[in-house]
């Protein structure tokens, strides 16, 4: 196997994984998105979707063009560019393959955001709500908002079907480029395009959901969870491990705040008010001892554990 098609068929593969995930991690942040004034959020999910889609364009516009050995240092030189917008027309010239006004928008978006906003906040002519305006412009002219106030106190929240529009932007933007590496990387005898099945790129370029709306991946991860909560909770059937989680004596968390905790920990974040709470709840117990209680603890999600046949005092690890 020459340098060039090693390359292709392996370093390609790493970062194909690599750019599902910064695109997955940034829909993550998209729904962790409260309002048009949650610059942490809209930076990260800007952030990281223009970073994914950038290495995705990237890997396809390499299969296109397929250099060889000789041509790869000069082919190098083409890809030290961070231009959403050049890269896709490099992209459409070899494979015809082109995009609705709100997908290129989108991309044009991503553009802007990446050459003019990304270090912005350390010159001293900075807009400190760059990507603020950037996101929500974006928004009022391809959604028709006219209404969004991004300034306090009467901020516009992002709405949920916000989200599912750019879930079915990205989506399709995203897939489209997984199907070009897909069908070249056959053509090329190499496995480019193969992912890791418990992987997020996985979740991103092989998304079944209707019109290839990623979005619909977050909702079903939390309806997911939800169910598994449910469950836990209900259950009347038993196991090694439902029964060793039931005979663990529960911490007297603060009931009323649940519903909080579990709306933090449906966006991916464990709520630093929990852990507050446990803290303390610690520093006060004389019920056990706090590191043989964090030794059991251990047990519960390790995969190294097994709890078939579970008996008090009988863990197998």
């Amino acid at each position: 196997m020459d340098k060039v098609t090693w390359v292709k068929n392996f370093a390609l593969c790493k970062e194909l994984e690599i750019a599902g995930k910064f695109i997955y991690d940034g829909m993550q942040d998209l729904n962790s998105m409260l309002n048009y004034c949650d610059d942490e959020h809209i930076f990260c999910f800007l952030y990281k979707i223009s970073v994914g889609i950038e290495r995705l364009q990237k890997i396809t516009y390499t299969l296109l063009k397929n250099p060889s050995e000789e041509e790869y240092e000069n082919f190098e030189k083409e890809l030290i560019t961070h231009s959403h917008g050049e890269l896709q027309k490099k992209i459409k010239e070899l494979s015809g393959i082109d995009f609705m006004p709100t997908h290129n928008s989108f991309i044009q978006m991503l553009d802007i955001f990446y050459k003019s906003y990304r270090y912005d906040r350390y010159i001293l002519n900075t807009d400190l709500y760059g990507e603020r305006n950037l996101f929500a412009q974006y928004i009022t002219e391809n959604l028709n908002k006219d209404d969004i106030s991004i300034d306090p106190p009467f901020v516009t929240p992002v709405e949920n079907s916000t989200k599912k529009y750019l879930g079915k932007i990205i989506g399709l933007i995203a897939q489209s480029y997984y199907n070009l590496i897909y069908k070249k990387s056959n053509e090329l005898n190499i496995y480019t395009y193969e992912l890791n099945s418990c992987s997020k790129s996985m979740k991103i370029f092989h998304n079944n959901c209707n019109e290839r709306n990623i979005q619909q991946q977050f909702v079903d991860e939390q309806i997911a969870l939800k169910e598994l909560l449910i469950f836990i909770v209900n259950a009347k059937d038993t196991s090694g491990f439902y029964d060793f989680l039931k005979g663990i004596p529960p911490l007297d968390i603060d009931i009323n705040m649940v519903q909080e905790y579990i709306w933090e920990i449906l966006k991916g974040n464990i709520p630093q008010t929990l852990i507050d709470e446990v803290d303390f709840l610690y520093s006060e117990t004389k019920d056990f001892k706090i590191k043989d209680r964090i030794e059991i603890l251990g047990c519960i999600g390790n995969p190294y554990c097994y709890f078939d046949d579970y008996d008090e005092g009988d863990i197998e690890s």
